[in-house]
């Protein structure tokens, strides 16, 4: 948690206030936001685009997801991830095609030799 943390610090999505030893003194608001960050990463939702929602949890909300900018956020996050799917190589449908009736032929009996 603490690499974890600290990236987070860089984004600038949580900052948590410095003990004299250097650690970070997290409050529960900055373990809320991790947790929720974790949790969007676990979605598919890159932390670096997480701002939206921890805006939202800022603002007074209890999901993090209740605001419009969350919302836009996640329509982004989804088609970045749809862009992400590779197509088939050339000749794969075929293939594809082959296999399915290969799965859904009745298998031919063969008499002992």
């Amino acid at each position: 948690m603490c690499q974890e943390s600290r990236y987070y610090e860089q984004l600038r999505l949580v900052q948590p206030g410095r003990l004299s030893n250097g650690y970070g003194d997290y409050s529960d608001q900055d373990l809320r936001v991790i947790s929720e960050i974790r949790a969007l990463s676990g979605l598919g939702i890159n932390p670096a685009r997480a701002a939206p929602f921890i805006e939202c949890l800022d603002a007074g909300h209890q999901h993090s997801d209740e605001c419009p900018a969350s919302l836009a956020a996640y329509r982004d996050g989804i088609a970045e991830l749809v862009g992400q799917s590779n197509p088939l190589p050339p000749g794969a449908s075929t293939w594809s095609k082959g296999c399915t009736r290969a799965r859904t032929a009745p298998l031919e009996r063969r008499a002992p030799p």
